[in-house]
């Protein structure tokens, strides 16, 4: 998201985004459905 921020352009040259995050319980440690590290990414 802050590289796009920065250069919208970007998108012309990116091929895939790779989005890494998850909670281990059955549940999100922030919400029902989020944990920590994907809720407070930008």
């Amino acid at each position: 998201a802050a590289a796009l921020d920065h250069d919208p352009s970007i998108t012309r040259t990116v091929k895939a985004v790779v989005v890494m995050g998850g909670s281990a319980a059955r549940h999100g440690n922030v919400t029902d459905c989020a944990e920590a590290n994907i809720w407070n990414d930008p």
